[in-house]
């Protein structure tokens, strides 16, 4: 989801030029000016635009994949095939595991982006059926993502969920807010399949909602918007348990350079994932308090669901979903 770029907007300059300074970046002491220089340039001006100038090399008139990607991004033709691309377990590449979630990263050379993959035995007290709940309930994201400021519900039915939300600018660093007005479809039992269900989402053109987008601008002026987005989270049933799959990618906007945004989103995806993960878990107590009140005179009690089965051990995760084969080796 766009929320994974928050952990970025919300980095001290301080830790931004220690990360910035890990292998694969120049670490000889007279690349270090450069380096913090144009980390500084890329954060407190984060939406600002070059003067209009003749192109001066050949370069400047080359293909450029982003550009072409955001303008079709609210065709859903278009989404529908970004979207295949992140389903293709070819080209997920293991990057990292923080706590019970695995990391994976492809490049999508076509729009020119790094997409993200996280996977997650989900805890066995919450079904699906509470995750995907979780999911739907936008008016409440802000209660457990902090660094979301408005979050509105514009449209919803069940198939379809049309939403707005803002997310916080940066502490310290005056970095414009972001914002996204995306649209979700959501399938549920795929196939028969209890349990199996899927959430896939993209963005609204810009002539969809005038009026609410016309009172977040004015409301949060200086936001930015995502030129680009498109992901889903999907839920899966493997050996008693489930698996959750979130999928992504994702162009901020403004001129967050590359590398910053690539971190930040391998550090915030798992952050997210856990986060919905806790929300459905409260939302299954709160049902199942329900569940357990003593029924009045008369009244008999429905028979409780079956209790989830203990889950694998986390090695399961390592497997892919399709077919299971072996996950690909981590990144070297």
């Amino acid at each position: 989801m766009p929320e994974l770029l928050s952990t970025l907007l919300a980095l001290p300059l301080r830790t931004i030029a220690r990360r910035g300074l890990q292998p694969g970046l120049p670490h000889h002491h007279k690349n270090r000016g450069r380096l913090l220089a144009s980390l500084t340039v890329g954060l407190l001006l984060p939406y600002a635009t070059p003067a209009a100038t003749a192109p001066a090399r050949s370069e400047s008139l080359a293909p450029n994949p982003r550009a072409d990607a955001t303008r079709q991004a609210f065709d859903p033709a278009f989404a529908a095939h970004i979207q295949s691309i992140l389903d293709n377990p070819d080209g997920w590449v293991l990057h990292s595991e923080k706590k019970r979630v695995l990391v994976y990263q492809k490049r999508i050379k076509e729009i020119g982006l790094n997409a993200y993959m996280g996977r997650m035995i989900l805890d066995p007290e919450v079904t699906p059926d509470d995750l995907f709940a979780a999911l739907g309930d936008v008016e409440h994201h802000p209660e457990f993502n902090s660094l979301l400021v408005d979050s509105r519900r514009l449209y919803s039915d069940s198939e379809r969920r049309d939403f707005c939300q803002v997310m916080k600018g940066p502490r310290l660093v005056p970095i414009a807010k972001r914002y996204w007005f995306n649209r979700s479809r959501e399938e549920r039992d795929i196939d028969g399949e209890r349990g199996h269900h899927r959430s896939t989402w993209m963005r609204l053109p810009e002539t969809a909602y005038p009026e609410v987008r016309r009172e977040i601008r004015e409301q949060y002026q200086g936001a930015v918007e995502l030129p680009l987005t498109f992901g889903s989270w999907e839920s899966l049933p493997l050996g008693g348990s489930y698996v959750i799959t979130f999928r992504t990618v994702s162009d901020p906007g403004g001129s967050i350079p590359k590398f910053l945004v690539n971190w930040a989103t391998r550090r915030a995806l798992p952050e997210n994932m856990l986060l919905f993960e806790k929300a459905a878990a409260k939302r299954a107590h709160a049902t199942a308090n329900v569940r357990s009140t003593p029924p009045a005179t008369g009244q008999v009690l429905a028979t409780p669901p079956p209790a989830s089965p203990a889950i694998a051990a986390e090695q399961a995760a390592s497997q892919r979903l399709e077919g299971n084969p072996t996950m690909p080796a981590a990144a070297q």
